[in-house]
C-alpha cells in the first residue's frame, strides 16, 4: 500500500517535472499576464458627466466572465459586500461581455422602473424567463410575446377582494384538518406527510404532533390558496405538484443564468426534472379544460372546473384564441403557480416562526386580533365519540389589515427580512435618470439593470441591524411602506396588498386554533437563512409541537 507520504512527495516531483517544460511555463506565464492585465485594465471608478453621475465598475480578472464567478457562487454575499464598498448603492458589473448595474437606492430604482424608452418593456424579461426557466416551447414564444405586450394582461381578470373571499372558503374547510392526530401517514393529509408528522405524547398525558414547520406550512398554504385559483380538482388530483414546484424552485436562479446544461450541478438537474412532471400534469389540466369548454364532461377526475378562477379560465381562454399550444399553457401555469406560491408561502413560515417563538409576543399579537377574528368550539354532545372541529365564527378581514398595527408590522418586518424579490429591465441605451439624494442624476449604461430588494431591506444605512428581525420596526406604519416591493412577477403581477391579505389570513387563523411551541427540549432551532429568490429559505428543518388551543364553547 503506498503512504499519503510517498504520493504527496510523488505529485510534488511531477510538478516538478512539468515546471522544467518551457511549453508549461509559457502557459502559466502568459495566464497570469492575461489575468493581471486584465485586472488592471477592467474596472471604472464612479465619476461625473454633463451633471450626471456614472456608477462605478469594480476591477475583475477573467476576460469576458468579468464577475460572473463570484455572482454564480454567491450573488447575495457579493453584492453586499459591493454595497459596503460603495455607499451610494448603485455599480454596474460585467457578465459575459454585457453590462448589469445593480441598484440598491430606492428612489432611483422606483423611477427606473416606471421609466418608459429607452427602458424595454418588462415583458420581454418574462418571455426570457418562460423560455429559459419555465420551459416553454419555441413554437409559442410569438403568441406569448404578443399576449405579454398588452400592458394589462398581467393584472386583468384578477381581483383581489374576490381571490381573498373564495380563499377564506378554503381556509376555513381545511383549517380543522392541519393536524389531525393520525399516527399512521396514510390517514394523515397531505401537508402531514410531507411534514413527517408524527404524534407525541408528553408525561402529563398532553398530546401533539411534531412536524417541519416550514414544510407543513407552506404546503398546507399551497393547496388551500391554490384550490381557490386552479380549483379543488387541481388539488386533489395533483397533491405532489406543490412538493415539485419546491424543487423545482430550487433551481430557478441557475435555470435564469442559463448554467451551461453539461456541468452536472445537481439542484439543477432536479429542477429541470421536477420541470417535467409540473409540465406534464398541468398540460393534462390543460386538456381536459379543453374537452370541458367542447361539451364532454365524461373524465370522473375533472367534475368541478366551476370552481376554477377566472384568472385561468379566461387566460385558457385567450391562449386558445391566440393558438398557444397544450404545452405552452402548461408552461404558463407552472409560472403562474410559482408566481403565486413561491414566496407568499415561505413568508408565511417565516412569520409564524419569529411569532410563536416568542411567547410574549405572540400573546401580544393573539390580543390585537381576537376583536376581529372568533374561532369557538362547539358543543359536543357525543363527548369523545364523535369529535365536532371548531369553527371560525368572524372574521373581519379589514380590521385584521388596518387596526392591528402590531401585527402588520411583523408582517412588514418578514417582508423585509425574508423577502428576495428582484425586478429587471434592459436598457437600449444609456439612460439619465432622476435621483433623489446627493448622486442627483444618475447615468446607466446600455445593458441590463437589476433591482434586488434585499439591497435596500438589508441597508445598515436605513435599517438598524438589518439581520435582526424585529416586530415593532414598522409600528408608525403597519405596512410595507418601509421596505422595498417584492419584485416582478413572470406572468402575473405581484400585488402587494393581496400577499398582506393573504399572509394575513392564514397567520391569524393558524395562531388563533393552534398552540406551536418547539419539541420537548423547549429550545427553537435557530434557522439559518439561506439566500433564494423570491423568498430565503431555512438551512434546516424546523421541528416543532403542535396541539389545538381550548377555544370558546358555543352552547348548541
Amino acid at each position: 500500500m503506498t503512504s499519503p507520504d510517498s504520493s504527496a512527495s510523488s505529485g510534488l516531483e511531477q510538478l516538478s517535472l512539468a515546471l522544467q517544460q518551457p511549453a508549461v511555463v509559457g502557459l502559466i506565464v502568459s495566464a497570469l499576464a492575461i489575468l493581471v492585465t486584465t485586472r488592471l485594465l477592467s474596472g471604472d471608478a464612479s465619476s461625473s458627466q454633463n451633471g450626471a453621475w456614472k456608477p462605478p465598475t469594480p476591477p475583475y480578472w477573467l476576460p469576458y466572465f468579468g464577475h460572473a464567478p463570484q455572482l454564480l457562487m454567491s450573488y447575495s454575499t457579493y453584492l453586499f459586500q459591493l454595497c459596503r464598498v460603495h455607499s451610494e448603492g448603485v455599480f454596474t458589473l460585467s457578465v459575459f461581455g454585457k453590462n448589469h448595474t445593480f441598484v440598491g437606492n430606492r428612489s432611483l430604482a422606483r423611477r427606473l422602473l416606471a421609466g418608459k424608452s429607452p427602458v424595454a418593456e418588462q415583458s420581454w424579461f418574462s418571455l426570457f424567463l418562460l423560455k429559459n426557466v419555465f420551459g416553454l416551447p419555441s413554437k409559442d414564444v410569438a403568441a406569448l410575446d404578443k399576449i405579454l405586450k398588452d400592458k394589462s394582461f398581467k393584472a386583468e381578470h384578477f381581483s383581489v377582494e374576490d381571490a381573498t373571499d373564495v380563499m377564506l372558503k378554503h381556509i376555513k374547510t381545511n383549517i380543522v384538518d392541519l393536524v389531525t392526530f393520525n399516527s399512521n401517514p396514510a390517514d394523515q393529509m397531505d401537508w402531514e406527510r410531507v411534514a413527517d408528522a408524527d404524534v407525541v405524547t408528553t408525561e402529563d398525558d398532553q398530546r401533539f404532533m411534531e412536524v417541519d414547520l416550514m414544510e407543513l406550512s407552506r404546503t398546507f398554504v399551497a393547496r388551500t390558496a391554490n384550490a381557490a385559483i386552479f380549483g379543488t380538482d387541481f388539488v386533489e388530483n395533483f397533491p405532489e405538484f406543490w412538493q415539485l414546484l419546491w424543487m423545482f424552485d430550487k433551481g430557478v436562479f441557475w435555470l435564469a443564468t442559463k448554467f451551461p446544461s453539461w456541468i452536472p450541478l445537481s439542484k439543477v438537474q432536479r429542477a429541470k426534472a421536477a420541470r417535467r412532471r409540473l409540465i406534464s400534469q398541468a398540460y393534462e389540466f390543460h386538456a381536459a379544460l379543453d374537452k370541458f369548454v367542447a361539451g364532454d364532461d365524461s373524465d370522473p377526475r375533472w367534475q368541478d372546473f366551476e370552481n376554477v378562477s377566472p384568472l385561468v379560465l379566461k387566460r385558457a381562454a385567450l391562449f386558445r384564441e391566440h393558438g398557444v399550444s397544450l404545452e405552452g399553457r402548461a408552461a404558463h401555469d407552472v409560472a403562474l403557480a410559482w408566481d403565486l406560491n413561491a414566496m407568499t408561502d415561505t413568508l408565511v413560515f417565516w412569520l409564524l416562526y419569529e411569532l410563536c417563538r416568542d411567547p410574549v409576543l405572540l400573546e401580544q399579537v393573539r390580543e390585537e386580533i381576537a376583536p376581529f377574528i372568533d374561532a369557538v368550539q362547539p358543543e359536543n354532545e357525543f363527548h369523545l365519540a364523535v369529535w365536532v372541529p371548531p369553527r371560525i365564527e368572524k372574521l373581519d378581514i379589514q380590521g385584521l389589515l388596518n387596526r392591528c398595527r402590531l401585527f402588520q408590522s411583523a408582517l412588514a418586518e418578514t417582508v423585509r427580512r425574508y423577502s428576495a424579490g428582484w425586478s429587471t429591465r434592459r436598457l437600449d441605451q444609456e439612460l439619465v435618470v432622476e435621483g433623489d439624494g446627493p448622486e442627483g442624476k444618475t447615468r446607466l449604461k446600455k445593458g441590463y439593470v437589476h433591482v434586488p430588494a434585499e439591497l435596500y431591506n438589508l441597508d445598515p444605512e436605513r435599517f438598524a441591524e438589518p439581520l435582526e428581525w424585529k416586530a415593532g420596526r414598522h409600528t408608525d406604519s403597519g405596512s410595507m411602506e418601509d421596505s422595498f416591493s417584492t419584485g416582478d412577477g413572470v406572468v402575473i403581477e405581484r400585488d402587494d396588498a393581496f400577499i398582506t391579505r393573504e399572509i394575513t389570513l392564514f397567520v391569524a387563523i393558524l395562531i388563533s386554533l393552534y398552540d406551536i411551541r418547539p419539541p420537548k427540549d423547549g429550545r427553537w432551532t435557530n434557522a439559518s437563512v439561506v439566500s433564494s429568490i423570491p423568498a430565503r429559505t431555512p438551512g434546516q428543518p424546523v421541528k416543532v409541537w403542535i396541539k389545538r388551543r381550548n377555544l370558546r364553547v358555543e352552547k348548541s
